[in-house]
């Protein structure tokens, strides 16, 4: 399914959210239509990707330890190399 632009949920999807403890995080989830998760980047409101893995089509509790994995990653220190 393709992701809206406006962060509302993929197209399709019912747009039921688990919202996170704090507003100022990059990360999101949203529940899609066929009762999977999906990790989205409210920057962007698209389905995320990291390390070319698309954030999609998870369960629930994977969803939540992916977001906290996530947050941390966004989170630390930037390093030069």
């Amino acid at each position: 399914m393709a992701s809206r632009p406006d962060g509302r949920g993929s197209c399709g999807s019912r747009d039921t959210k688990v919202q996170a403890h704090d507003r100022d995080t990059r990360y999101g989830a949203r529940k899609d239509q066929d009762e999977t998760w999906s990790i989205f980047d409210r920057r962007t409101g698209l389905v995320a990707e990291r390390s070319g893995l698309i954030m999609a089509r998870l369960n629930q509790n994977v969803v939540l330890g992916l977001i906290q994995i996530l947050e941390q990653i966004e989170d630390a220190p930037k390093r030069l190399h």
